[in-house]
Parts: structure tokens; C-alpha cells; sequence
């Protein structure tokens, strides 16, 4: 089993706690290469797609208030962050 290196895209997500939806943006250069994960505490993915700008929003109602994963992969490897959920 291969292990993905550290991705050098800066990653942030916001607002964080979120209630409705969250904002994911990129920083160095650009992310359109790579595809964004929102994942639960059990691993399951809730949802994903390919990245389009350096800025892109998930929209996070009616999950259930909790933690959660938001990953972005690309060739050059993942970053991952968590945001609350309320």
C-alpha cells in the first residue's frame, strides 16, 4: 500500500463551525486538476467532485451536526481538513 505525500495546494475551508455550506479555496496556484471529498467520521463519502476554480462550495444541510472531512486529491497528493457541522 502506497501512502499520498502532503498536496502543495494551500487549502481552507470556511465558515467553520458551518450550518448551511461551507467554502473550500486554494491558494498556490491553481486546483482544477484534482477532485474534493466531503467525508464523515466512518469514512463514508457524502460527496465529491472535480475541482473547477480555486474556490469552490458544498452545501453541508441536512447533514447531521458533527464532524466531517473535507479532502482534495491531486497528482501531486491530498490535503485534508475538518470543519464542525451544526
Amino acid at each position: 500500500m502506497s501512502v499520498l505525500p502532503d498536496s502543495n495546494k494551500k487549502l481552507t475551508v470556511y465558515p467553520n463551525p458551518a450550518k448551511d455550506k461551507i467554502t473550500v479555496s486554494f491558494e498556490n496556484g491553481t486546483a482544477e486538476d484534482g477532485n474534493l471529498y466531503l467525508i464523515d467520521l466512518i469514512g463514508r463519502i457524502l460527496c465529491q467532485g472535480k475541482v473547477t476554480d480555486n474556490m469552490q462550495t458544498i452545501s453541508v444541510h441536512g447533514y447531521a451536526p458533527g464532524l466531517y472531512t473535507v479532502l482534495y486529491m491531486d497528482s501531486q497528493g491530498r490535503k485534508a481538513k475538518k470543519v464542525l457541522v451544526q
